[in-house]
């Protein structure tokens, strides 16, 4: 899962937070919700983390290769 900047579609979701909208495509967000999303805020820097039921990737053995 990662984030990226886009326009709305038809087929998304909006969730807004402290200010920032959130975009979701209707049937991923029903395929790994719950979903959560954090600032991390660190001394050697700082960003997202996306939480959601989507098992971890781990090596090649998720089809990543």
């Amino acid at each position: 899962m990662g984030l990226a900047l886009d326009e709305p579609q038809e087929t998304d979701l909006t969730f807004t937070d402290r200010g920032i909208n959130y975009l979701i495509d209707k049937i991923l967000f029903d395929e790994i919700k719950p979903v959560s999303i954090d600032f991390i805020d660190a001394v050697k820097g700082g960003g997202y983390k996306i939480s959601s039921s989507l098992p971890a990737a781990k090596g090649c053995d998720s089809g990543c290769c």
